[in-house]
């Protein structure tokens, strides 16, 4: 039973150094990740795992609030479906159902007079950059991860390219917490101050007030 006892001893310690240079060549052998990916991968996991998000924006010397709710909607006249509704505190609502539809209700025409895709943006909505994040990080299109001072704290400066806009995240060191972000497009450039609450039912009932009547 000793002798039992000292061999599987040494075939553990074998098979777990076995196991340790497996990890060494494996890591020698295959290309790690661009900081700017990894990070925007763990950026991505926040929009991902969350369905509300409350911004400060701030463009075209205006200041404004939002909320961006990606969830399952309900509203008079409309049958159920899940999309994403960005809605302005005043009062300018945002509905994307996909794959195509778009739609806008109330607001200024400086709120209709922005693209859709920017007002996104700027509103944090967690569906639409979770994608970008996830896409731009598997084709390798991140340009790159710097450490910045915002509002006199260390970030970490993330800037992606979608389509016509430069978008540049900035996220919390510790955790990649995304909490601010830029936008710039032709002709404009926006910033906006983003944090992650929870959707509830009250909440929800209030962003989809007023949505656009359906086609």
């Amino acid at each position: 039973m000793r002798s039992w006892t000292l061999t599987a001893a040494v075939a553990a310690a074998v098979a777990g150094s076995a196991f340790a240079v497996a990890l060494l060549l494996q890591a020698a052998v295959l290309p790690r990740p661009p900081r700017g990916t990894a990070a925007a991968l763990r950026a991505e996991t926040w929009f991902e795992h969350h369905h509300l998000v409350e911004s400060s924006i701030r463009f075209d010397h205006r200041i404004t609030r939002g909320r961006c709710a990606d969830a399952w909607f309900r509203a008079r006249g409309r049958r159920p479906a899940r999309g994403t509704i960005l809605r302005l505190a005043d009062g300018f609502t945002l509905l994307v159902v996909p794959p195509h539809r778009i739609e806008t209700a109330n607001g200024t025409t400086e709120d209709r007079a922005v693209s859709p895709l920017v007002a996104l943006e700027l509103g944090g909505c967690s569906k639409l950059l979770a994608r970008f994040l996830q896409a731009d990080a598997q084709n390798r299109r991140v340009l790159g991860l710097r450490r910045e001072l915002r509002r006199g704290s260390l970030v970490l400066a993330l800037t992606i390219p979608v389509d016509a806009t430069r978008l540049t995240l900035y996220l919390a060191p510790k955790n990649y917490r995304p909490v601010a972000l830029d936008v710039t497009a032709r002709g404009l450039r926006g910033r906006s101050e983003i944090r992650f609450t929870p959707l509830t039912t009250p909440v929800l009932r209030l962003i989809e007030r007023d949505l656009p009547a359906a086609r």
